[in-house]
């Protein structure tokens, strides 16, 4: 062999030995980029089960607050919320040792409490252990997932009043008589909301809705929204519920102004005088009777006398939970017209009679002594016979004789009234506490329906003014309300049309400025006679200039209030107003 085969024989020999050493290299390279993959993909399969495991747990966080913060009224203790929160956490599998019955160690539950900020809102925060199929291997034997959920609830809106009384408050309980009106009774809270010239007004069943009453009466006529056939669609057959709170608990009395029906007319005129003199002539008591200061105004729907049960209003008490709590008292109605005679004339003629113990003065429903639960709800159950007619009277609560800023008297969501001011000063017109929004509630929208506003039962009958929406007891600064639209009624004599809630298309800006309307009840077209109208108010974000701020642990504080102010010279209007916020009460936030 040459030199030269020598080397060409030695080059192909060192190719090989150096193919050798770099097929040895990428076979440890394969298996250790293999090991890397199939670890990676060990772990990736334990973090799509642990992302699984915190999707479950992110459900049932969600579903957990939004069952607490329905079970939270503002500014109340959250034990029953604290309660719901665990036994929704229970029923979704989440078995937190953290809850009264759970059993798994590995759950825990972080935060399960009322916003301290928010009142309205449920926090909730929970978080699981993990165990890992392939992690293990690599020394990680468990992954531990937790998510946050938080949820607010805006309860049934509060309308009417933010003091312990609700309508007016012409004289104080246990005044003896003769009354002398003081200009501020001593027995309110908020002694100018005794005289906003408001009644609490129910109707009875055989009443007509375009007398004012859209949920008590039974029958309609032409043209008159909800109805069908002559029939009221909205009537719920249940009379009235009127709400009384008690803050920081106790024991309390609930009165009521004149409970029973007596046809005096809308301003007690001598006019009248057959309807109460039975009444007057047996007590002194009555000797102001005819002072608008006391005349809730108890009219006849018809020309016709009345008698029987028909006219009797019964009222109840029921407790938080819904039990009796002071059971039903009637009051038999009086209605002593010449054609009619037996015992309706004479159901108020004598003292031992409820009607007559009421008539004009205080009449004490119930006496709440155990100690409630501070901030829950008792109610005021108000129930009517199939009369025509319509009974006008007020609500006091008190803790003895003393008014304290803890108790409250309102209505939830709707609100049937009557509004009687005989001179109205149109420098100084009647305003009405139309509603009361918390800050929780920023950026919603506040639709409020009215039905049959506008008209007046006094002479000369000007049905049409002027409406606007402002605001009381927000932190200064606030820059009031503007892009408010409304759905105004349709022409008069058009078919009847279905009650609210509208469709969002059929709102538009109002005619009157930002937020205020003219209404006009006399027009041929476009009258408010009838129908219900909607309006719907943007709450400003509690974070911007200008925006909706208030204390919320104070129930005078947070108010929408509606002023009304009349073309003509009085206002006796009975209506129907319904406040809710648009879309679902209850929502997640975080």
């Amino acid at each position: 062999m040459n030199a030269t085969a020598g080397m060409h024989a030695k080059a192909r020999l060192g190719r090989h030995h150096g193919d050798e050493e770099q097929g040895g290299f990428v076979l440890v390279w394969m298996v250790v980029v293999l090991g890397v993959l199939i670890g990676v993909a060990a772990l990736a399969v334990d973090l799509v089960h642990a992302y699984a495991e915190a999707q479950h747990l992110q459900n049932a966080a969600d579903a957990a607050s939004l069952g607490g913060a329905i079970e939270l009224p503002a500014a109340l203790d959250d034990s029953v919320a604290r309660a719901r929160v665990c036994e929704l956490l229970l029923q979704n599998e989440m078995s937190s040792i953290d809850c009264p019955g759970g059993t798994d160690p590995k759950i825990h539950v972080l935060v399960n409490h009322q916003d301290p900020v928010i009142k309205s809102q449920m926090d909730v925060e929970i978080s699981r252990t993990v165990d890992t199929f392939f992690g293990r291997f690599l020394g990680i034997k468990t992954l531990r997932v937790h998510r946050k959920a938080q949820a607010q609830f805006d309860p049934p809106v509060a309308m009417g009043s933010p003091a312990n009384n609700l309508g007016d408050v012409p004289v104080c309980p246990n005044t003896p008589g003769p009354w002398v009106p003081a200009p501020s009774p001593g027995c309110l809270s908020i002694p100018a909301n005794g005289r906003q010239k408001l009644w609490v007004s129910i109707q009875g069943g055989g009443g007509f809705k375009q007398h004012g009453n859209a949920l008590t009466t039974g029958n309609c006529g032409p043209s008159v929204d909800g109805c069908t056939g002559g029939v009221n669609d909205e009537n719920n057959g249940d009379g009235e519920y009127l709400s009384v709170s008690n803050t920081i608990g106790g024991p309390l009395d609930i009165w009521v102004y004149d409970p029973g029906f007596v046809n005096t007319g809308p301003s007690c005129s001598a006019g009248q005088a057959d309807d109460w003199n039975d009444l007057v002539n047996t007590g002194t008591v009555f000797a102001t009777y005819a002072d608008p200061k006391f005349c809730p105004g108890d009219s006849r729907l018809t020309g016709s006398d009345q008698s029987g049960p028909a006219l009797d209003t019964t009222f109840e008490v029921l407790d938080p939970d819904g039990n009796v709590a002071c059971g039903g008292q009637t009051f038999p109605g009086f209605d002593s017209g010449a054609g009619v005679t037996g015992p309706n004339r004479a159901h108020a003629a004598g003292p031992g009679n409820r009607t007559y113990q009421g008539f004009h003065q205080w009449y004490k429903l119930c006496t709440v002594s155990a100690a409630t639960t501070p901030g829950h709800e008792y109610r005021v159950h108000v129930m009517t016979g199939n009369g025509l007619f319509t009974n006008q009277f007020s609500l006091l609560s008190l803790r003895g004789p003393v008014p304290t800023g803890d108790l409250a008297i309102f209505s939830r969501e709707r609100l049937p009234l009557v509004a009687v001011d005989t001179a109205v000063d149109h420098s100084n017109p009647p305003e009405f506490y139309l509603a009361r929004v918390l800050p929780s509630s920023k950026q919603r929208t506040l639709e409020v329906d009215f039905f049959d506003l506008g008209d007046t039962s006094l002479p000369p009958n000007i049905n049409k003014g002027q409406l606007d929406i402002k605001a009381e007891g927000v932190n200064a600064g606030f820059g009031g309300f503007s892009n408010c639209q409304a759905v105004l009624p349709p022409s008069n004599g058009s078919p009847s049309q279905p009650p609210p809630p509208f469709d969002t298309s059929m709102f538009q800006p109002p005619g009157g400025g930002a937020c205020s309307w003219t209404y006009d009840a006399d027009s041929v077209s476009n009258t408010w006679d009838g129908r219900w109208v909607a309006i719907t108010i943007p709450i400003p974000a509690a974070t911007s200039p200008g925006g909706w701020n208030c204390d919320t642990t104070r129930f005078d504080q947070c108010w929408i209030k509606l002023k009304m102010n009349p073309a003509g010279p009085n206002v006796s209007d009975a209506t129907t107003w319904r406040a809710g916020f648009q879309g679902s009460p209850v929502r997640l936030v975080g």
